[in-house]
């Protein structure tokens, strides 16, 4: 933040890149809120990011949930793209 105000805020994307969860591919282009929902001191800056399905709507509807992978995204998809997987 600066002297000025709260916002807007100054953490951009190479400050990003040294946290726990860098954002590589596509993550690097969504806005910031998708991730970090709310307002104020309310937002959440440290959200869930152990797993896709943490932030990310199971596309498979949980048929692959019994997979040896237990349905994990990144065993089919990369971060670059959704499309084509590698299956």
């Amino acid at each position: 933040h600066t002297v000025d105000g709260y916002t807007p805020a100054t953490f951009y994307l190479e400050h990003h890149q040294k946290t726990s969860y860098p954002l590589l591919g596509m993550h690097s282009g969504v806005d910031c809120a998708k991730c970090h929902p709310g307002k104020g001191v309310d937002i959440d800056y440290h959200p869930q990011h152990g797993r896709c399905l943490d932030c990310h709507k199971d596309a498979h509807d949980g048929q692959l949930s019994r997979a040896t992978s237990g349905g994990e995204c990144g065993k089919c998809h990369t971060v670059e793209s959704f499309t084509p997987s590698s299956y």
